[in-house]
């Protein structure tokens, strides 16, 4: 792949979507962590099976791209655009930093409470798409605020970046990876559904009709749920029967129901 020049503002595409100097932390926290960490990763597990029905690589979620989109998410309420609060462009949290990247760009939305819904919202935007589909692309970063006092309480940021090596690799960072998914779950929104069964019967169908669905690692993980091999009604119906019994049961295991 031929190594791309550092991209500004004006030399990538931007996009936002709506329904004073902000110095970098040592390490942006959200309101709650564990929520905006859970919220990061059903958005990257979206993007990376998007990405993939469309044979492009999967991203990693880099945490320093984490801080940075956290940095930019808790700016939008103040100013809810691609430019910061004292004027400068969005970018210029991770170049401030010394943060270097051949490709890079940003999305933003607000207004959705959800993660799922925020990415709808991204995905029917053709300029947020774009980015999220960009072939260049090698990390992500996601940042979640809420601000109840806010026009629109619910802020989101996207980070997309693409960063190679002389060799024209895409370098490691450290702590980068991708979001696991527990057995069952292969859409990835942290919760075991009729959906996901759904999901599983679709695959299987195309399969059995000589079709190669192309499907993300975790995805193809995820759906084998009795871990024979094969990805088919098994699986789909043991889906079933636990997204019923976990409506109920709370303390219900997926384990339970595999035969």
């Amino acid at each position: 792949m031929k190594l791309l020049h550092r991209l500004t503002a004006g030399m990538l595409a931007l996009s936002m979507a709506v329904s004073g100097f902000c110095p970098l932390p040592a390490a942006a926290v959200a309101q709650d962590e564990a929520q905006w960490k859970e919220y990061a990763e059903i958005i990257v597990n979206s993007v990376n099976d998007a990405r993939r029905a469309e044979g492009l690589r999967e991203l990693y979620i880099a945490p320093v791209l984490m801080d940075y989109a956290q940095v930019r998410a808790e700016e939008l309420p103040v100013q809810f655009g691609h430019t910061r609060p004292d004027g400068s462009s969005c970018f210029t949290v991770m170049k401030d930093d010394g943060f270097f990247y051949n490709v890079a760009a940003e999305n933003i939305a607000a207004g959705n409470s959800t993660p799922a819904a925020t990415f709808t919202q991204w995905m029917n935007s053709a300029a947020h798409r774009e980015n999220i589909m960009g072939a260049d692309f090698t990390h992500i970063g996601i940042g979640y605020w809420y601000e109840p006092d806010s026009t629109y309480h619910y802020h989101w940021s996207m980070f997309l970046v693409g960063v190679y090596d002389g060799n024209a690799d895409p370098v490691t960072f450290e702590g980068q990876y991708k979001p696991e998914r527990v057995a069952g779950d292969v859409d990835g929104s942290k919760t075991v559904t009729v959906e996901d069964a759904n999901m599983i019967l679709e695959y299987a169908s195309s399969w059995s009709a000589g079709t190669d669905p192309s499907f993300s690692d975790a995805f193809m993980e995820a759906a084998d749920v009795n871990g024979d091999g094969l990805i088919n009604a098994v699986d789909a119906s043991i889906v079933m029967e636990f997204a019923a019994a976990s409506g109920t049961d709370p303390e219900a295991n997926i384990a339970d129901f595999i035969w």
